[in-house]
C-alpha cells in the first residue's frame, strides 16, 4: 500500500463519511421540492376566489384571476413531471368535482 491510499499522515481515527450523505440531502430537497409544487397549485387556486373582493377595477380582476389560474396549472404540470404521471393521475380524480358525490 502506499501513502495516498491511507489517507493525510497524522489522521489515526479519520471521521467516518457516509457514503449517502450527498443522496440523503437530495432526497430533503426533493421532499420540499414536492411539498411545495403540491401545495402551490391549491393555495393559487384559492386565490382565485378571493379576487372578486379585492377593491380593484374589474378588468384588473380578470387579468389577476387568468394569471393565477395560469400560474396554477403551470406549477401543476412541473409537479407532474417531477413527481411522475401515476401520482398525478391518481390526485386528479379524486379532485374532480364531478366524481365526489357518486355512490361507490
Amino acid at each position: 500500500m502506499n501513502d495516498e491510499e491511507n489517507g493525510p499522515v497524522g489522521e489515526e481515527n479519520p471521521v467516518p463519511r457516509r457514503a449517502d450523505g450527498a443522496a440523503a440531502l437530495g432526497r430533503g430537497r426533493t421532499v420540499l421540492l414536492v411539498v411545495f409544487l403540491a401545495v402551490v397549485p391549491g393555495l393559487l387556486y384559492a386565490a382565485v376566489l378571493g379576487v372578486p373582493f379585492l377593491p380593484l377595477r374589474t378588468g384588473t380582476k380578470i387579468w389577476l384571476s387568468a394569471s393565477l389560474v395560469v400560474a396554477a396549472e403551470g406549477t401543476f404540470v412541473l409537479s407532474a413531471l417531477v413527481l411522475g404521471k401515476e401520482i398525478v393521475s391518481r390526485y386528479r380524480g379524486s379532485l374532480d368535482p364531478r366524481t365526489w358525490f357518486r355512490k361507490r
